[in-house]
């Protein structure tokens, strides 16, 4: 099952694109999937967009998990997606995980994350 719909390095940052919905069945593999690319591309950061079909709660679920896997690898962590309720879940969460609008916003913040 391929659930990524884009994957793409952009200054050493992995860009993960999610657009189908993510379900309760599918989360481990997502999460497994995106490990795999992290163990494979060793980026200097990762950056998760989900589309607005791809914003459920196992999408959430998917994107603390996959954080947690990257503060313990120390690989900063930026999100993006345009659906309020799923910005809001995440920040509520995990405040310190950067989330954005826009895709562009969440690379500013991942960069930004690595220079610290």
């Amino acid at each position: 099952m391929d659930l990524l719909s884009r994957l793409r390095l952009e200054d050493n940052l992995l860009v993960i694109s999610v657009l189908d919905p993510v379900t309760t069945e599918s989360r481990a593999v997502l999460s497994r999937e995106i490990e795999l690319l992290l163990a494979e591309h060793r980026p200097a950061g990762l950056v998760i967009a989900l589309g607005p079909q791809a914003g459920t709660t196992a999408a959430v679920s998917t994107v603390l998990r996959v954080w947690r896997h990257c503060a313990v690898e120390g690989v900063p962590v930026a999100v993006a997606t345009p659906v309020p309720a799923v910005r809001h879940l995440i920040q509520a969460n995990q405040p310190s995980l950067p989330i954005h609008t826009h895709t562009n916003g969440a690379l500013r913040a991942a960069r930004a994350l690595i220079h610290r």
